[in-house]
C-alpha cells in the first residue's frame, strides 16, 4: 500500500533528520520521497510482481511461522503467548 510505506518512509526521513525534520520541513524534499514510493516499490510495473511474489511465498511463509510456533509452543517451561 503505498500511502502506508510512504508515510512510513516520511516519518523515519524526518527522525533521520538529514534533509528534512518534524520541526524543519524541506516540502521539495518530501515530495521526492513521495514520488520515489509511487514509483518503486508501490508503482504499477513493481508492485504487481511484488503481489505475484509474496502470493507465490505465502505457503511457505506461514509454514515457517506456524513451524516456529510449534517449536515455541512445545520447549520446557511456560510459552508466553500473551501476544
Amino acid at each position: 500500500d503505498a500511502e502506508r510505506l510512504g508515510g512510513a518512509l516520511l516519518k523515519h526521513v524526518r527522525e533521520a533528520g538529514l534533509r528534512t525534520s518534524w520541526t524543519e520541513q524541506d516540502g521539495a524534499y518530501e515530495e521526492e520521497v513521495r514520488r520515489f514510493v509511487a514509483a518503486g516499490p508501490c508503482g504499477a510495473a513493481l508492485g504487481g510482481r511484488l503481489a505475484e511474489l509474496r502470493a507465490e511465498l505465502a505457503p511457505y511463509i506461514r509454514a515457517n511461522v506456524l513451524g516456529g510456533a510449534l517449536l515455541h509452543l512445545t520447549m520446557p517451561g511456560v510459552p508466553d503467548v500473551y501476544q
